[in-house]
């Protein structure tokens, strides 16, 4: 219990400072787990907060998120797959790294677009767990095709994330880490801090 006090406090001061350093839009989320579904809400500083239902199709997983910000509302459906491949190791002795790829095909629509658009999300990211602390790090880009040609991608922006997770009971995980903005020639363009909550039943 002491150790789960220092570490929810240590990422409350993180937070609060994060947001006091005014990291453009940083975000909070809340994500609910079970065997077969999630539910997340996610609210940033500014812009849209988002609600998201989740679920497994066959290979992949399927969400379908709700975005509002006032009165502008946009929808989101999107597949996604992640693969694992550790590092090291053997029977019976863990892995030294775990290492992930994935990607995602998201389809949005709604008041803030003039046009449906479809974004491919590749990413790749390691991990490390030491206990109950997992730091990672994590890359990715974004390619988008509007419904003009649905065919036709651009590079448009990518992003590299790194924090921790830290898994407070067996149900119950705490992530906090810095998300940062870059351009489609990964130059750094803004900062965000993101602190989620995971609950699992």
């Amino acid at each position: 219990m002491k150790k789960m006090m220092t570490v929810v406090t240590a990422l409350t001061l993180m937070a609060t400072s994060a947001f006091a350093e005014n990291y453009d839009n940083s975000t909070m989320k809340l994500t609910v787990v079970s065997e077969d579904y999630s539910i997340s809400v996610k609210t940033p500083e500014t812009g849209a907060n988002q609600f998201a239902f989740g679920t497994t199709v066959g290979p992949v997983d399927a969400s379908v998120t709700y975005f509002q910000n006032g009165s502008v509302t946009d929808w989101q459906l999107k597949a996604s797959k992640q693969l694992n491949f550790p590092i090291g190791g053997g029977v019976d002795i863990a892995p030294l790294l775990d290492t992930y790829v994935g990607a995602g095909l998201a389809y949005k629509w709604g008041d803030s677009l003039t046009q449906e658009t479809i974004t491919a999300s590749p990413y790749i990211g390691v991990t490390k767990t030491f206990g109950r602390i997992s730091p990672f790090a994590e890359a990715g880009f974004d390619w988008k095709a509007d419904s003009n040609d649905a065919l036709d991608f651009d590079r448009n922006d990518s992003y590299l994330e790194y924090g921790a997770s830290f898994a407070m009971t067996d149900a119950m995980s705490v992530k906090a880490s810095i998300v940062e903005d870059r351009s489609k020639s990964f130059d750094l363009e803004d900062k965000e801090f993101a602190l989620g909550l995971t609950v699992s039943f």
